[in-house]
Order: structure tokens, then C-alpha cells, then sequence
């Protein structure tokens, strides 16, 4: 029976339909197809191999933290033979807290927010030779808690662009965190680009009374993630605005920002800027190994989500027009009974209610995948790092120059091959999140 007007069924149905109609227009096989050709994997087969790669490489990690849960929930009184898609969370942050007496909270004092901005700085400085400086004199932007900053080439002194900084929640400003590139610079007559310029924004913990704005470790990743976006726009030597910056395949896109993550969780680079903000004092030992420890706590459920969901999307638009009339639950429910916990009652799937892949042209449709396809690239890009050195300006110049200048000059993989000089490989995802033996 249908709930109209809230079931989005007929609308999810007419929606395949239609990509089914338009791939077919546009003389390909299927969507996935039509889709693919523009992104990094190329194919639909390359897409559905490498997540089923990694669904077998995390499977076992997957059955085992599953049981874990489990014995956390019988030892508590419950029943081991019963197990709901709706108690998994609470047993699993049970658990959590069992293993890591450990609370996100401790770690704020650590991370005032002028401090993790300055630190920031600095590492961008040594690993990718620039310079950034608040602007003073700056003309009044569109909030007074909004600052204008220059980037600087730290070798010849050019400026290569200016930023804007947009750190607080408001009324009338929109939720997450992003970056928005506002101008690309322009080939001047020396040969030279124009200063390009961008903003950063997000809604952080703001500050309180004389006390600066204190951040959650999370919130650390998602502002080190953002500049990343931001230097693959202000970086750009492209002199096609089109084809510079963030303007890249969709599954390549998420690289410059999340291999900056990585410098969140080394001891070395955290000690940088993570002091405390009363004391000066560096994040004690014990602290920082429950980080790392809690890093990886619940991390193939989590991928195993993530999974299942790329494997919906791909196999469900691969169906083409066949896709729009099949029962979902019954096509869901097989297709991924490998993939989901081990539960009594089936939960229901989300593909009424998967926006990501039905609520406007994000291009996650067919494209879900991107997310751990990236995932993969930064965390290989970064075993360069950590074998040549975290701060070594070298590597740091080697990136800059086969990434983040170049756009979408040229295929990714190119890009990705003249830094790493091989294609990438899952082994560093998977050591980073504990899952690889």
C-alpha cells in the first residue's frame, strides 16, 4: 500500500526510469556507464570490483567486532540469540566505552581554535612552501566574525590568493562545513595567474566568554579538511578556470582534503598546535593513545555500511530500466545479506529515503562509491609522507606540483601516478583503520 503523498517509491522509480532513458540517449549501456566515463574507476566494472575488494578485505574484521558487540551485550544480561538492527548502536558505544574510558571531551582544552588555525598554518608552510598572513586592513566582509588572509609562495614572495574565514554558526547560515572557491585567478602577461580566492566556513564550537573557542578533535579533521579544498583551489597553475582546482572527477575530488586529515592523528604534527590552552602543556601520552586506539574502534561496521551502500547504488542503476519496476526490499535484502550485521529482524534499506542518491544531480548517484574509492587515495598518497617524513617540504613540493596545481589538466590517475609513481592500493585504508591482518 501506498502513503501518498509521503512515499517517495513512485518518485525513486520514475527518477531510475528516467537515468535509464537518458544513459540509453547518450548511447550507453547503462547509467553506471554513462556516469563512470567521467570518473576516475572509468567503468562500471572497475567501480563494482573495488568494492567488492574491499567488502571481502573487511569481512572478517566485520563478523569478529560484530561478536564483540555481542558478548558486550550478554554480559550485560541480554540475550546473545536476539539482536535488533535498532540495539546495535547503543551495544557498540557500550562497548566503545568499556575499551577506551575515553572521552572526546578531554581532548578540547588542547585545540583553541587561534592555535589549531596558527598550527595549521605552519604545516601548510613547511610541507607546502606558503605563507599565510591575516590581512589588517582588510574591507569589511559580509559578518564582523569573518577574517581575509593572503597566501603567499613562500620562494618568490607572489601572492597566490586570498581566503575568507567563517568559523561560527549563525541564524541565517547553513549547516556542515565547505569551501567555495569565489573567483579562479586569470593568466596575467608575465606568464603569471591572477590571485585566486576562496572561503572557508563552518560552524565550530564558538568562543565563550574570555575563553577562546575550544575544539572537539573532529572538528580539528573537518577544518584541516577544508583547507585541503582550499589549496587544491589557490594552488592552481591551470589557466582554464574550467579545468583548475576543485573542478576535478568526482572520485578524486575528496584527495587534497582528506590526505590533510591525516597530519590530525601523528604525534608529531599534532604536537605543533595542540597544547594546552591554559597551560601550554603537549596532549599526555595516555590521552593521545586512546585517540589513536578510538580511531579504529567500530571501523569495519562503519565501512561495511559504507559498502553496502556503494553496492546498492551500482547494482541497482546497472539493472537500467529493469530497475525501476523490481521489488526493492526483496533485490535489496539479497544483494546484501553479506554486508549487514547479524540480526534477528531485517532493518528496512534506505533506498526510499537515500537522498544522496535520489535528492538532486549531487552526483553520488552511481557515484557513492567515491567516497572509500578516495578514501584509498589519501591514505596511500600519505605513506609517501610518512616514509620521506610528515614535514619533509620535498614530498610536500612533489604533491603541490602533481595535484594541486594541476587540476583536471589531466587524467587523475596521471596525476596520482607522477606523485606516487605506481597506481594506488587499498593496503594503506585498510592498516590505517586496523583491519589489515
Amino acid at each position: 500500500g501506498s502513503h501518498e503523498p509521503h512515499d517517495n517509491e513512485p518518485l525513486t522509480r520514475e527518477i531510475l526510469s528516467l537515468r535509464a532513458e537518458k544513459a540509453a540517449l547518450l548511447d550507453r549501456t547503462n547509467f553506471p556507464a554513462l556516469v563512470l566515463s567521467r570518473r576516475m574507476a572509468g567503468d562500471p566494472k572497475t567501480a563494482l570490483a573495488f568494492v567488492d575488494d574491499l567488502h571481502e578485505r573487511t569481512k572478517e574484521a566485520f563478523d569478529r567486532e560484530m561478536e564483540e558487540v555481542l558478548d558486550c551485550k550478554a554480559r550485560h544480561g541480554g540475550n546473545r540469540e536476539e539482536f535488533f538492527p535498532w540495539e546495535i548502536a547503543y551495544w557498540t558505544e557500550r562497548l566503545r566505552r568499556e575499551k577506551f574510558a575515553f572521552d572526546e571531551e578531554e581532548l578540547r582544552p588542547y585545540f583553541a581554535l587561534p592555535r589549531v588555525m596558527e598550527g595549521l598554518f605552519h604545516l601548510s608552510g613547511k610541507v607546502f612552501g606558503v605563507q599565510v598572513q591575516k590581512v589588517e586592513d582588510a574591507p569589511a566582509a559580509w559578518h564582523p566574525d569573518v577574517d581575509t588572509w593572503c597566501l603567499r609562495d613562500a620562494r618568490d614572495d607572489r601572492v597566490l590568493g586570498y581566503f575568507y574565514t567563517d568559523w561560527y554558526p549563525r541564524e541565517d547560515k547553513r549547516g556542515g562545513a565547505w569551501m567555495n572557491p569565489l573567483l579562479s585567478g586569470q593568466r596575467l602577461q608575465g606568464g603569471t595567474l591572477s590571485p585566486h580566492i576562496g572561503v572557508i566556513a563552518g560552524n565550530l564550537t564558538p568562543p565563550v566568554g574570555n575563553k577562546p573557542a575550544l575544539l572537539t578533535h573532529r572538528e580539528v579533521e573537518t577544518l584541516f579538511h577544508e583547507f585541503g579544498h582550499l589549496l587544491h583551489h589557490l594552488l592552481s597553475e591551470v589557466s582554464i578556470p574550467g579545468l583548475g582546482g576543485t573542478n576535478v572527477a568526482w572520485d578524486f575530488v575528496e584527495l587534497p582534503s582528506q590526505i590533510m586529515e591525516n597530519w590530525c592523528w601523528e604525534r608529531e604534527s599534532l604536537d605543533l598546535f595542540a597544547r594546552h590552552h591554559e597551560t601550554g602543556d603537549a596532549i599526555p601520552g595516555e590521552l593521545f593513545r586512546k585517540l589513536i586506539a578510538s580511531r579504529q574502534f567500530g571501523a569495519a561496521q562503519f565501512q561495511m555500511r559504507q559498502l553496502s551502500f556503494a553496492k546498492l547504488d551500482l547494482e541497482l542503476h546497472l539493472l537500467g530500466e529493469r530497475g525501476s519496476s523490481i521489488d526493492f526490499d526483496a533485490f535489496a535484502e539479497k544483494l546484501l545479506a553479506d554486508y549487514r550485521p547479524p540480526v534477528t529482524v531485517l532493518p528496512k534499506n534506505n533506498l526510499r529515503s537515500f537522498s544522496h542518491l535520489f535528492a538532486g544531480e549531487t552526483g553520488y548517484a552511481s557515484g557513492y562509491y567515491s567516497y572509500k574509492w578516495a578514501e584509498v587515495l589519501d591514505a596511500d598518497a600519505f605513506t609517501r609522507f610518512k616514509t620521506e617524513g610528515l614535514l619533509n617540504a620535498e614530498t610536500g613540493r612533489a604533491f603541490r606540483e602533481a595535484v594541486l596545481a594541476r587540476g583536471n589538466s589531466a587524467p587523475p590517475e596521471d596525476l596520482f601516478r607522477a606523485f606516487m609513481g605506481r597506481d594506488p592500493r587499498p593496503q594503506a585504508l585498510l592498516a590505517r583503520l586496523g583491519l589489515s591482518g
